[in-house]
């Protein structure tokens, strides 16, 4: 008799005006229940069954209730914007056969009804994986309800979440379709006929798309490098079929046990790449390095034909290096020896110059996943840099700031690679944080070149480990310039890649710019503010596929072996309010240990994530750079993450 009372609901609304109200975005958890972040770090609880109105990354208003006992809850009432649009996930057969779709999100986990598009003809099945669209919200119509509009790949594909991944992220999953054929442009360019010159290239061992050679000899003063870098300009011109489809891809895409060029595989693979023993097509530069391992002001660019003498890979030149005396590989001949102990002399003179005069950053190892033919990670390798790597990236270094600067001097413009620093919102508190670590510099030196570069080489010091941790956070993000700004990341005053022209747009462009310059023609700035961003968002696109694609294979692989892993040390990389993260020596794996984990008693313990330390009873026990023993006793495949505990 009371539900349709006027003066009831006249009642019900006064007291629901007269309540508070917020506006946030959602933050789902794996327990059911949430809570609504708002500005100035104020946050509201959000019980379970108001979660089901509502998603995780939802922006939303709504009342705020406090219970008797003075606990505040939140409800929503309005979407101010859905926090999922397009997202992607498995299918969900209902008993009626209906579809459903489950998102591939550790905080959306439950079946969204859906329609399937019509035009995805094929048949769907239980876990296929699939794009879909939201349509419908609790907050605005009956709940939630999606279209599939794709089908990306049938449960039983072995590369399913590869693909998957790749949706994800707008990327694309196969290589670019071959032109019928290919022919050499005509660029009234000379090229010079280097066929006899002894160049070697150095790559990994599965490497298909070589792009660079290299021939050195040493001279009474230094060295003199001659840097081969494959020509895909020369089959690629501007009105080209593949030029839109290299611009969109921006760069190769470098999943494990996945490639997806930039190009098609036959010119990426085979025309282009510098093949031992074939005829190739290249750009060259001659580079001049003194004694002390400086670079001569000056760099010769010419466009040649080379035939590369030999194909060498990392691991056996290193170990020639390393453990001369028990390796089961020796050079060719007796120049290339000769050729490989002056790259040597030279690199390490190199990397003491750098280290004196811009920066070298410390080498970290590679970690390659071991993938059987169903997709499964076998096991996974730890492949350190060695001396052969560090050959080939200090020849290629020097090759980029030759390219820099001659196109720099010349036309006043490139597609040149920038970075400014430390981010200019988070400055002040850069200069308190080295202040309290002793080093006097004020936010006017912290901001300048030379004294971002005097900082970098004060923390190369193994002793400085915890600073230099700390203040990554604070770093900006390498950008894409058309003018020359310094690279405060390298130390160098201008930079700009030119030898990777089968796998970056960018080296592609300034390869053209390079011809140019040779021709003496005139030319204009290639990147436009556009592509600038567009090739940003292609490079950032490109690292969350990697790291999406690596932590899933973490996943499955300590789900496969989690009895038999036992402990493992790693390196305290972050800490955070709810624990510390763990990058691990052996897989390099990354690992949360939830405070819980740490220590038993809550109020004894403090994760410090402002000062990037752990403290029991008020006494720091760990901090950043810390070396930490660990073991993982969770895995959550949902969300590709692995749980630990200390030991």
């Amino acid at each position: 008799m009371f539900r349709d009372n006027p003066l009831l609901q006249q009642l019900k609304q006064q007291i629901k005006d007269s309540l508070p109200t917020a506006e946030g975005q959602v933050k789902a958890t794996e327990r059911g229940f949430g809570f609504l972040q708002c500005e100035g770090n104020k946050s509201y609880f959000i019980a379970p069954a108001q979660m089901k109105r509502i998603m995780h990354g939802d922006k939303v208003s709504g009342v705020v209730r406090e219970s008797d006992d003075g606990k505040q809850s939140f409800e929503p009432e309005k979407l101010i914007e859905a926090g999922t649009d397009e997202f992607i996930g498995q299918v969900h057969l209902g008993r009626d056969g209906r579809p459903a779709v489950i998102a591939d999100h550790p905080l959306i986990n439950f079946p969204i009804n859906a329609r399937v598009n019509k035009e995805v003809t094929q048949d769907l099945a239980e876990s296929d994986w699939v794009v879909a669209k939201m349509l419908r919200h609790p907050l605005t119509d009956r709940g939630f309800y999606c279209e599939i509009t794709q089908l990306i790949a049938k449960s039983d594909d072995q590369f399913a979440r590869w693909k998957a991944t790749t949706a994800r992220h707008h990327l694309a999953w196969d290589a670019p379709d071959d032109l019928e054929t290919y022919q050499l442009a005509e660029e009234q360019l000379e090229r010079q006929d280097l066929t006899d010159v002894e160049f070697f290239t150095i790559d990994s061992a599965s490497t298909r798309d070589m792009d660079d050679a290299l021939s050195i000899e040493k001279t009474s003063n230094g060295w003199q490098l001659l840097v081969a870098i494959a020509d895909p300009s020369a089959y690629v011109s501007p009105d080209n079929l593949l030029e839109q489809t290299a611009r969109q891809r921006g760069f190769t895409l470098y999943l494990p046990a996945h490639t997806v060029p930039m190009l098609p595989a036959r010119l990426a693979d085979e025309l282009c790449s510098l093949h031992p023993l074939e005829k190739r097509p290249v750009l060259c530069a001659r580079i001049s390095i003194d004694q002390q391992g400086q670079l001569a002001d000056s760099c010769e660019f010419f466009a040649a034909w080379i035939e590369s003498k030999h194909r060498l890979n990392y691991d056996d030149v290193s170990e020639w290096f390393e453990q001369e005396n028990a390796v089961t590989w020796e050079p060719a001949t007796q120049t290339l020896s000769d050729q490989l102990k002056a790259l040597k002399e030279l690199t390490e003179q190199r990397i003491g110059w750098r280290k004196e005069n811009a920066i070298v950053f410390a080498d970290r190892p590679d970690y390659r996943f071991e993938i059987n033919l169903d997709g499964s990670v076998v096991a996974i390798h730890c492949e350190p840099r060695r001396i052969a790597n560090r050959m080939v990236e200090e020849a290629m270094i020097a090759a980029n700031i030759s390219a820099a600067l001659t196109l720099k001097n010349h036309f006043g413009f490139a597609v040149f690679n920038t970075h400014a620093g430390f981010d200019t919102n988070k400055i002040a508190q850069v200069e308190t944080i080295v202040k309290d670590a002793g080093i006097e510099m004020n936010v006017e030196q912290l901001q300048s070149f030379e004294g971002f570069c005097q900082l970098r080489r004060v923390l190369d010091d193994d002793s400085m480990t915890y600073l230099d941790l700390r203040l990554r956070k604070f770093y900006s993000f390498s950008e894409f310039s058309s003018v020359p700004q310094p690279h405060f990341g390298l130390g160098e005053s201008c930079y700009g890649t030119w030898t990777s022209p089968i796998r970056k747009y960018g080296d592609l462009l300034n390869h053209r710019l390079l011809k140019a310059m040779l021709l003496n023609k005139s030319a204009e700035a290639p990147l436009t503010d556009e592509l600038a961003v567009h090739l940003g968002e292609c490079r950032r696109a490109h690292k969350f596929a990697e790291r999406n694609m690596s932590d899933y294979l973490y996943s499955e692989y300590y789900q496969t072996h989690l009895s038999t892993i036992g402990s493992q040390v790693g390196q305290l990389f972050d800490v955070t309010r709810g624990g510390i993260k763990v990058r691990v020596h052996a897989t390099g794996a990354m690992v949360f240990v939830p405070a819980t984990k740490i220590h038993a008693v809550k109020d004894q313990l403090n994760c410090d994530a402002d000062n990037g330390k752990v403290f029991i009873n008020g006494e720091c026990k760990y901090q950043l750079g810390d070396e930490v023993t660990i073991k993982v006793i969770e895995v959550k495949t949902n969300g590709s993450s692995l749980i630990a505990e200390l030991v």
